[in-house]
């Protein structure tokens, strides 16, 4: 009996902690941003998978810097950096594959600053 309620318990441990998959993700292509700043912005993905796909694992992501004249088409936030650099992040999450729009940016005091639109704002319009 005890051995059962200590193997459920830690199934349930494993099972209920997405950050254990961390390292299950596959990467693909080239992005600016460190490991850290990384591990950020898939969180903040995972936060909209959750949302929208009502899941929390990301399986693969394919990283496109885009052109440096690259501008989206919305103007979600007018109060957004002059100096944004763009990258594609193509998302696969349970079977759904989703591209996310992530820009960075420098703060004043040198500290790396991005942002995340989803859904990817020219995806209608067939550009990057």
């Amino acid at each position: 009996m005890r051995l059962t309620i200590l193997s459920a318990l830690a199934a349930l441990a494993v099972a209920a902690s997405p950050a254990a998959r961390a390292d299950d993700i596959y990467y693909r292509g080239k992005t600016t941003a460190t490991p850290a700043l990384r591990k950020d912005v898939l969180k903040q993905i995972t936060d909209v998978g959750v949302a929208d796909l009502g899941c929390d694992v990301i399986d693969t992501v394919e990283f496109k810097i885009l052109p440096s004249a690259y501008a989206p088409d919305v103007a979600d936030d007018p109060s957004a950096p002059a100096k944004e650099t763009y990258e594609k992040w193509t998302v696969t999450m349970c079977g759904h594959i989703s591209p996310f729009l992530v820009g960075f940016w420098r703060a004043p005091d040198g500290a790396a600053k991005f942002r995340v639109i989803h859904p990817f704002p020219d995806a209608a319009n067939g550009r990057p």
